[in-house]
């Protein structure tokens, strides 16, 4: 098995959930959707009107996210 081609995968749908407990978020509370250029909407799933923007880091970076920023509440 290649180790260093495992490194340069993207992280998964459930790892970038999953990392969002480092910016105080609830995971369970969240859903991804897809948008272009390596970017995610971050919508809360109760309250559909609450959404980050995050933005994928470079492939092989320490964390997933290169940044999150609220679009709206």
């Amino acid at each position: 098995m290649n180790l260093n081609f495992l490194n340069l995968q993207k992280p998964s749908v459930q790892s970038l959930l999953e990392s969002l407990r480092d910016y105080g978020l609830n995971p369970a509370e969240w859903m991804l959707r897809r948008q272009p250029r390596e970017t995610f909407q971050i919508v809360h799933r109760q309250n559909r009107d609450f959404v980050f923007e995050g933005q994928l880091a470079r492939q092989g970076s320490k964390h997933p996210w290169k940044s999150i920023t609220l679009i709206s509440i």
